[in-house]
Order: C-alpha cells, then structure tokens, then sequence
C-alpha cells in the first residue's frame, strides 16, 4: 500500500486541478504556446485530461504506479473509497485507452501508463509548491455586492 499522506494530497492536487480547469479561460486555447503544444496536439491534451480527470482515473494508476499487479480487491483497497462499480468502469476505461491490463496475476499499469505515471511524479512536488503560494495570497476585502459589510465604509 502506498502512503496515506501523499495520496491525500495528490487527490487535494487533483480537485483543485479539476477545479481550475472547469473556470472559463480568458483565453480559447490555453495550451497553444506552451511548452511546444500546437492546435494540432490540443485535441489529444483534451482527451487525455478528460479521460484522467473522471473520479478516481489518476488513483487507480497511482496505485498501480510502482509495477505490482493487484487484484481488484486489492486495489480497491489501495485507491479507498472507491465504489466496486466506479473502479470496474474506471479500470474499464484505462485499459482500452491502453493504461492498466489484466495479467493472471492481477491490474497492472502498462508500459505506456508507467511513462504517464513517471510523467505524473513531479505532480505532488508541484502541488506543495503551488499551494504555498496560495495561502500567501491576501483575502480579498469583503464586498458590498456580495452583501458582505464592509466595517471601513461609513454607514449613512
């Protein structure tokens, strides 16, 4: 089994990755530009993300990272919290996007899924970095338009 604590905080990593990306971007393509993304991969980053970003994708192929197949009890166990129903879909869709087989001896994550997965490693050391410089941030005031009193204005 895999640390509960590092776990924790890739799926905080995680939502709040979801979260951010569900915002509207002031921008119609936000990967283009970046890194070496073109219109052209833009199609297969969406992809990508669509298929990681359903409910407990990413900690099925954290649980599978290290190479040791498990059963589905096992890594149902492993991923926590996850419905029988929920891991048989997810394990479903990772193994026809080629990600996770099953061998005799259980789930294992395929070459292809170990090469996200390394890729995925600095992920966790990100997230501490960017959380951070989140609590950092100043709250904002409170506004008046979001009905919040504002103890500096006069009242009158």
């Amino acid at each position: 089994m895999h640390s509960g604590t590092a776990l924790a905080q890739f799926d905080t990593a995680l939502a709040q990755f979801a979260d951010a990306r569900r915002r509207p971007t002031p921008c119609p393509s936000p990967f283009v530009g970046h890194r070496g993304v073109t219109p052209r991969d833009k199609p297969a980053v969406f992809q990508l993300l669509a298929l990681l970003e359903a409910r407990y994708a990413l900690r099925v192929l954290w649980a599978l990272r290290d190479g040791h197949a498990q059963t589905f009890r096992l890594l149902q166990d492993s991923v926590g919290g996850v419905t029988p129903n929920t891991l048989n879909t997810r394990l479903k869709e990772l193994r026809a996007a080629e990600l996770v087989t099953h061998g005799p001896d259980g789930y294992v994550i395929t070459p292809l899924g170990a090469d996200l997965a390394r890729r995925l490693n600095e992920l966790p050391a990100f997230a501490h970095k960017w959380a951070a410089g989140q609590t950092k941030k100043s709250v904002p005031p409170p506004s008046p338009l979001n009905g919040d009193i504002d103890a500096r204005t006069p009242a009158g």
